[in-house]
């Protein structure tokens, strides 16, 4: 029956009854020391040949949550009704019953399954965590001797030197790892700027993906077992139909350190 009423409407009669609501915490933003960091990667960016960033390849990781009961998939399915949460004007917060909306806190509830991926000239890689697994640097050594290699070769042939562009957690940069990508024929981009993972194409591919599984989820509960089926199927179906789409999220640099330049240093839509 709210479709019928304006926005206005809607927000005013919330609003008599005591409720206000709040945009729920996306990323971090870009802080003043960053910024600047962020122009001048962005202009040397605009300086490379097409050629150059062709070369680049990008990485990391992401999370699911599994329900593990009935009643918990109730509320987790209610988690994705959007990005704001109504609370009492007060500020005092609220859950389901009070609110209309989820509850920004919804999302530590669940098994969590752990993703990492490579994500190459237009092809997504990724491998599973095992349960309870948490990446660190002995993990990631380990993910880029077995993963790495035998994924570069298929996408970009035998005789490829890719660059690789990934976030800044401390245990991506430890010395073994730097070591363990050169080995692998994958040196890491070290001027990548921190605070910005608008530059790292691989976030958005993550969004298309876990949009796909919002799209495909049963309503049943699902194992972890078969919760990873489906999302191979998913990374398969992403891969094969979205591939132009894949492919200029990870070309287009030029596009994004113009918006980058445009904004002076803040996060781009991308």
């Amino acid at each position: 029956s709210a479709r019928k009423l304006s926005r206005s409407t809607v927000a005013r009669r919330l609003s008599e009854a005591g409720l206000t609501w709040m945009r729920r915490r996306q990323k971090s933003l870009v802080t003043r020391a960053h910024k600047q960091v962020r122009i001048d990667f962005s202009d040397w960016v605009l300086s490379r040949t097409v050629a150059t960033l062709r070369r680049w390849v990008y990485t990391d990781g992401t999370s699911f949550y599994l329900a593990r009961s009935a009643g918990e998939k109730e509320h987790k399915m209610r988690g994705a009704l959007g990005t704001h949460v109504w609370r009492m004007a007060t500020g005092s917060d609220a859950l389901f019953e009070d609110c209309v909306g989820p509850s920004a806190y919804w999302k530590a509830q669940g098994l969590c399954v752990r993703i990492w991926g490579l994500l190459i000239a237009g092809v997504l890689f990724v491998h599973v965590l095992p349960e309870g697994q948490v990446m660190n640097r002995w993990y990631y050594a380990k993910i880029i001797a077995q993963c790495f290699p035998g994924w570069i070769r298929q996408s970009m042939g035998r005789k490829a030197r890719p660059l690789l562009v990934q976030d800044h957690e401390k245990c991506l940069w430890q010395d073994r790892n730097m070591e363990a990508l050169e080995a692998a024929g994958c040196p890491v981009l070290e001027n990548y700027p921190k605070s910005s993972p608008d530059l790292n194409a691989i976030e958005g591919v993550w969004q298309l993906i876990k949009d796909r599984m919002v799209e495909t989820e049963p309503e049943a509960i699902e194992t972890r077992a078969e919760f990873l089926a489906r999302l191979r199927r998913q990374v398969h179906w992403l891969n094969d139909t979205k591939h132009d789409l894949l492919l200029k999220l990870c070309t287009n640099q030029k596009v994004r350190g113009r918006e980058v330049a445009l904004l002076l240093g803040a996060k781009c839509k991308w």
